[in-house]
């Protein structure tokens, strides 16, 4: 069925851009490019999650879920975080991996290194079958490179 739905997107003009997105070239979301990109984001509403770079660092944090309980916490406090918590290199290092190799264009090592303080390991990132090294050229939102990437994860968590 994958197969079929990117064979059928892409003969109408809307490729696969993210690993369940299709979009003409240019017309893809933006907004949630700024997600899968490690960009900065706000979460405001109920149940919400963001990501900022605060003086203290990269933050993640959360809203209350339920939204009557958010409006009282907003009302009486001024906001509803239930988390904000300063995300480690590791941690900012795993969010970019998992969010970025959901994009077609993969991941930037260069990043990766700038975020976690490590290189990518060639070890982990290599998988019988696999046409490279770069996660970024088996992004799992490239048809054949599935497989790849979800091996690649398992690898790469158990910290081979």
């Amino acid at each position: 069925l994958y197969e079929i739905t990117q064979e059928i997107t892409a003969r109408h003009g809307l490729p696969v851009y993210e690993i369940s997105n299709h979009a003409r070239p240019g017309a893809e979301c933006r907004h949630n490019l700024v997600y899968w990109r490690y960009g900065e984001y706000a979460g405001i509403g109920p149940g919400a999650h963001g990501r900022l770079v605060t003086d203290e660092g990269r933050m993640a944090h959360s809203t209350e879920k339920r939204p009557e309980a958010w409006l009282e916490r907003v009302e009486a406090e001024g906001q509803a975080l239930v988390e904000n918590e300063r995300l480690n290199a590791e941690a900012q290092g795993d969010e970019y991996l998992l969010m970025g190799l959901r994009l077609v264009e993969g991941i930037d090592p260069a990043v990766f290194k700038a975020l976690s303080g490590r290189a990518l390991n060639e070890r982990r990132v290599t998988s019988p079958g696999c046409s490279s090294a770069s996660p970024a050229a088996s992004s799992p939102a490239r048809p054949r490179a599935r497989w790849c990437w979800t091996r690649w994860w398992r690898i790469w968590r158990r910290k081979a």
